[in-house]
């Protein structure tokens, strides 16, 4: 390759390179439950025992506080559920929940390589500029005509 000029610029080539891509989920649910005091006694015994449990296993004074508070409220809701049983024995609770979750997220890439190479010049130019890569040196070798 021959250049002839006053003034010589040489610049590496680049490599551009930009990507985007998006990503979508959505879920969504119904569900449907079903209590009857009965039901609630039982949960209320389970939560007393899995309370009791976990209190007498833990060494941590916060965690038996809370394990007893836990089951001291589920005594209460026992309590209150055999209250409700014995006023009403057919008593039952149905409720019915609609759930939905999106989430959406976008991931935007930008490249840029500068493409270096071995160069030599021969140049009667009084000025010459060569631009080298960002991250390997260019070896220049120059020689007068």
């Amino acid at each position: 390759m021959v250049i002839q000029g006053k003034q010589v610029t040489v610049n590496p080539g680049q490599d551009r390179h930009q990507s985007t891509e998006t990503r979508a989920f959505k879920q969504s649910g119904i569900a449907v439950a079903v209590s009857a005091p009965a039901l609630t006694m039982l949960q209320a015994a389970q939560t007393v025992t899995e309370s009791a449990k976990t209190a007498g296993e833990s060494k941590d004074g916060r965690v038996k506080a809370l394990s007893a508070g836990t089951a001291a409220l589920a005594a209460k809701n026992g309590i209150d559920a055999a209250k409700a049983a014995a006023a009403d024995p057919s008593s039952v609770s149905v409720s019915i929940t609609y759930g939905e979750s999106k989430s959406e997220s976008v991931t935007k890439t930008s490249q840029l390589n500068v493409l270096v190479s071995h160069l030599e010049l021969m140049t009667k130019a009084e000025s010459l500029v060569v631009c080298g890569g960002l991250r390997r040196a260019l070896l220049l070798c120059l020689s007068t005509l």
